[in-house]
């Protein structure tokens, strides 16, 4: 498609809309599914915005929609600007406006791009109704992620058309659905039990800049950022497009920059045979003496799973090399679990949520006192957030 958006009227020549060479990438991208995250001020909703009136302007009768879950912020990113720009594409007069009770675009050549607020079950349901080839969700990580699922769904093009349902998520790198975003278009480990029509080459992801933005002053947006007194996991993924969880209690980046951060691929290697220090096979895992193994256990209380993980100490470095979960499991049997899967390794002590060590007076034992029982030895952690 034709990356910028160029009119003629009154026989001249006028462009509207001229994007920079990363957004060219972006309009350029033919992936059906497509996330474009960065920091905040990179201009993700103005470029879709118009690269959905090109799509419009060149393709008679197609039909977009670009979403958010705040009308505040639909007004603000979206809907203030339609009235001019249709304006500057030729007016009313010639068939080109924007209607601001229905928030639609209509354009001359049949075409149509509808803006709608999509938080609740019921906005969803409206916004199903909606024919549309291609489908934009603004800030995609504000979402509900089965909303998102649902919309993309019913995105759909005329037999014989020539032309792909599209679906674009755009964003800053958190919020609810990250994890979803993340594993679909970034780690690509989908389970294809549970989605078994994904296919990988079908899901792009493409990082824009704060720097890509030549409209905005770059140095006193990141001062107004920067000292805004933020979260860090907010600031960064603000200030700097970074994935962080704001779950953590510590800044947590699977990947900075494209490259490993605080998640690795293998453990490293040691002595003069290039070893992993830890590696695992049929007859379980193999640990030089050196290295201390630890547990993690979190009991969990319904609908919440029950959770294990094994970390292992290597100089300063925390590693955790295991997880598993148990969901409706009764603690002797997951005691037994948890026995099975550190064959081979000497866990020096399993760290537990201290309210499992409180008899509740309904049994003799604590859950505590059954996990030692099972022999899995277990140490109260301290759980305050204060510390």
């Amino acid at each position: 498609m034709a990356c910028g958006v160029q009119v003629t009227l009154n026989g001249k020549r006028k462009w509207l809309f001229v994007p920079t060479p990363s957004q060219t990438e972006v309009a350029e991208a033919t992936e059906t599914n497509l996330f474009v995250y960065s920091n905040r001020g990179s201009g993700k909703s103005h470029v879709w915005r118009w690269i959905c009136h090109a799509l419009a302007l060149a393709i008679p009768g197609y039909k977009y929609a670009i979403l958010r879950t705040s009308f505040p912020e639909l007004t603000l990113n979206h809907l203030i600007f339609l009235k001019d720009e249709m304006d500057s594409m030729g007016g009313e007069a010639n068939g080109y406006y924007y209607h601001k009770t229905e928030h639609i675009c209509y354009y001359a050549n049949g075409s149509m791009g509808f803006f709608r607020q999509a938080e609740t079950d019921e906005q969803v349901k409206n916004v199903l109704g909606v024919e549309m080839y291609l489908v934009v969700f603004d800030e995609a990580p504000t979402f509900k992620w089965e909303h998102m699922a649902m919309i993309a769904a019913s995105v759909r093009v005329p037999a014989g058309s020539g032309l792909k349902p599209r679906k674009v998520y755009l964003g800053n790198p958190i919020g609810d659905c990250i994890d979803e975003l993340w594993m679909y278009f970034i780690d690509k480990d989908v389970d294809l039990l549970n989605d078994p029509e994904y296919r990988p080459e079908d899901w792009r992801a493409i990082k824009l800049r704060l720097e890509d933005n030549v409209h905005l002053d770059i140095v006193a947006y990141r001062k107004s950022l920067a000292g805004a007194g933020l979260p860090e996991h907010i600031r960064k993924a603000w200030l700097d497009g970074e994935r962080a969880d704001e779950r953590a209690m510590f800044a947590f980046f699977p990947k900075k920059d494209g490259k490993p951060y605080h998640v690795v691929a293998e453990f490293p290697r040691w002595g003069e045979s290039n070893q992993q220090i830890i590696s695992h096979d049929e007859k379980g895992w193999h640990i030089p003496d050196w290295v201390k193994i630890y547990r993690s256990y979190d009991h969990g209380f319904r609908p919440d799973p029950a959770v294990c993980v094994w970390f292992a100490i290597v100089g300063r470095m925390i590693i955790v090399f295991k997880e598993k979960t148990w969901t409706g499991v009764i603690v002797e049997d997951i005691a037994k679990d948890i026995v099975k899967e550190s064959k081979g390794m000497r866990v020096a002590m399993t760290y537990c949520d201290p309210t499992i060590d409180i008899n509740t007076g309904a049994d003799i034992e604590t859950i505590r006192d059954k996990f030692e029982n099972g022999g899995v030895p277990m140490e109260p952690s301290v759980n305050s957030r204060e510390h």
